[in-house]
């Protein structure tokens, strides 16, 4: 079977546009690994299935589940400064709330989207299908806001795979804590 490579088709995806410095550290409390993202207010353990793939220049932080038959899902926090939207609701608008079916999202075209609400507690969320040359994707976008910005959280897979890591996806969203 082709190896997918999730991270790849979305640090791409998320990076368009948003490369600016951060500041964030890793740090270990109780043997546990926390990322935190100071200039974003917000921070989370990291598992230890998650391989973390993502430097300290930018405003993306994610990476790929351990690999179920050789494709590798992602989980990626795209983090914005407040000045580049009015409100969350731009941002939201800006990043799905826009898309239809047949468009283009960077290079990907929209096959499928369902408003699916707020998503565990975090924020609203969109489904999306989405196609990248012969590949199909499916992709859950959660919005939400902190005191210093808005965060764009994305969990993409396979269709074989979604519902394999979807479970995996929802605890690191348990332990992922916002300040706002």
């Amino acid at each position: 079977m082709m190896k997918y490579n999730l991270f790849i088709f979305f640090l791409f995806f998320c990076l368009i546009g948003n490369s600016q410095e951060t500041k964030k550290d890793t740090i270990s409390i109780e043997n546990k690994n926390i990322y935190v993202n100071s200039d974003f207010d917000y921070e989370v353990e990291i598992p230890n299935w998650l391989t973390i793939k993502t430097k300290e220049a930018t405003n993306l932080w994610g990476g790929t589940i351990d690999a179920i038959n050789g494709v590798e899902n992602a989980i990626v926090i795209n983090s914005y400064k407040k000045n580049e939207f009015k409100n969350l609701k731009k941002f939201i608008n800006e990043k799905a709330d826009k898309y239809k079916l047949g468009d283009k999202i960077n290079s990907q075209s929209v096959l499928l989207k369902n408003d699916i609400g707020n998503f565990e507690n975090i924020g609203k969320a969109y489904k999306f299908q989405l196609l990248n040359g012969n590949k199909i994707y499916h992709s859950l976008f959660i919005f939400t806001e902190t005191k210093k910005g808005y965060l764009w959280i994305i969990f993409t897979a396979t269709p074989e795979t979604y519902n394999i890591n979807i479970d995996k996806f929802k605890l690191f969203l348990k332990n992922l804590k916002i300040n706002n």
